[in-house]
């Protein structure tokens, strides 16, 4: 491969196939991007935004959690300086604990992780009086992200440094004329023809305006967090495994995301469903992402499941450090 010829073609301009072509792009390699959505309005355009990486039932962290947390935030700040304002905000999270067993958890991580305290049911009912009596982790690396904008400025820093886009979809990654191709392409099925597993799930969360003012996201069954307006938030999200399209469906997203809704809130009665949202994500039998070469010229970055605001990132600039050290000279 000679350095004339070193074009790059990515499949997929969500989290991360954006992600892939800023470090390609900062590295001054010509990329194109191939989606047939806008961007922003892809499964990855539609996440409620909520950053954190204690996750789970035991609020456990990650492998590589912080180096994770500051890729992301890195490339926050790449598209907060193209779009000249800030697409983030370093918010903090509350976590409640559910349960007798998820308490002791939560107190065993509230001790050993400097950026958690314990929250007692008191504490809670002066944070948030709507809410139940619950104790719970405040987590102060919480961050909300306008994940739409953080997209279209992402993109924007990209084009920036050369990348173009073409609007249409693909059918096969063997199509391409360029050197190398990357497929990021989240729950499509184009890499099962390398004999990779990709499960799509669909994903849905609400809009509502009701009469509270959340303060901060909360994360727990279900996630709510602040919306542009005051008094809207978004309550997410769904994971469906049996559907039969990739439509929003008001009245299933209802049905399994408000009952734990009024659990958390226990007077929460009068809102109003501003939007539903939905999309699918990818999901893999491991739940890891898929990062590397499957084919020849061909590569993947894919299968983020619920996890790829926090993921993506990292795993870009892993899988380019790769592609550039293996590929390009």
């Amino acid at each position: 491969m000679t350095k004339e010829k070193d074009h790059i073609a990515i499949v997929g301009a969500g989290f991360s196939g954006l992600a892939c072509a800023f470090y390609l792009s900062e590295a001054g390699y010509p990329v194109t991007l191939y989606d047939p959505f806008p961007i922003g309005e892809n499964a990855s355009g539609i996440s409620a935004g909520l950053l954190h990486y204690y996750t789970g039932p035991r609020a456990t962290p990650p492998s590589d959690a912080e180096e994770k947390l500051k890729a992301s935030l890195e490339l926050f700040e790449a598209s907060s300086d193209a779009l000249g304002s800030s697409v983030f905000k370093k918010t903090g999270l509350f976590r409640p604990a559910l349960n007798a067993n998820q308490e002791k958890h939560y107190r065993k991580r509230a001790e050993v992780s400097e950026d958690i305290r314990w929250i007692s049911e008191n504490e809670t009912l002066e944070l948030l009086p709507q809410f139940s009596p619950l104790p719970g982790i405040w987590i102060a690396n919480g961050y909300s992200v306008d994940t739409k904008r953080y997209l279209e400025g992402l993109w924007q820093a990209c084009r920036n440094k050369g990348a173009t886009w073409k609007k249409q979809g693909v059918k096969t990654l063997s199509e391409f004329e360029e050197d190398l191709v990357i497929a990021a392409t989240g729950a499509s099925p184009l890499l099962r023809d390398f004999g990779l597993s990709i499960h799509p799930v669909k994903g849905q969360i609400l809009e509502i305006e009701w009469d509270i003012q959340l303060p901060f996201p909360i994360s727990a069954n279900v996630y709510l967090v602040p919306g542009t307006l005051p008094t809207r938030c978004f309550v997410g999200g769904t994971f469906e495994h049996h559907f039969d399209d990739s439509k929003p469906d008001p009245s299933t997203a209802q049905e399994l995301l408000l009952p734990k809704m009024k659990a958390l809130f226990p007077q929460f009665n009068g809102y109003k469903i501003v939007d539903c949202r939905a999309a699918l994500r990818g999901s893999t039998p491991n739940r890891l992402p898929i990062c590397g070469n499957i084919k020849g010229n061909m590569w993947a970055l894919a299968g983020m499941g619920s996890k790829g605001l926090l993921h993506h990132a990292f795993y870009a600039k892993k899988l380019i450090n790769e592609i550039l050290c293996y590929n390009i000279p």
